[in-house]
């Protein structure tokens, strides 16, 4: 007499993998908004850093200097007004829209630390769309998820 053989039915197997992959989907799905997430909230971070630097240069070095967008290109920079030198240049990623609305394209302080133009700005994300307002007579710049 024969020993029962040990295998899997293939409705078992099928069903396992068909398990599988579902769970590897869903795993998946999070990382990416994860991913985009964490994306968003380390460009805000660093953009905010920028903008204080950007107000420190123009109170230690008593001249203008501004940080300008140049969306086609979905970067910004912030350079010495009078000689043009590039200080910083940082990449924006690619999928996310940038509409400069009433800030323009440049963000300007004074020798005394004032925003000259104040404005609002929209990034639009995978996930959100971003305000960035830069109020006037503040030094700093904040944003609004929506």
């Amino acid at each position: 007499m024969r020993a029962p053989q040990a295998a899997f039915t293939l409705v078992e197997l099928l069903l396992v993998l068909t398990m599988t992959i579902f769970i590897l989907m869903i795993g998946s799905n999070i990382t990416y908004k994860w991913y985009d997430t964490w994306q968003e909230q380390g460009f805000l971070q660093q953009f905010h850093q920028d903008v204080f630097y950007l107000q420190q240069l123009a109170l230690t070095e008593k001249e203008e200097h501004h940080l300008m967008f140049y969306t086609d290109q979905n970067k910004y920079m912030i350079q010495n007004q009078m000689s043009g030198e590039i200080i910083l240049e940082r990449e924006i990623p690619r999928t996310w829209v940038i509409r400069t609305l009433t800030l323009g394209r440049t963000i300007t302080f004074s020798y005394r630390g004032n925003l000259k133009k104040p404005g609002t700005m929209s990034i639009t994300t995978t996930n959100n769309r971003i305000l960035i307002t830069c109020p006037f007579g503040k030094g700093r710049c904040y944003h609004e998820k929506k």
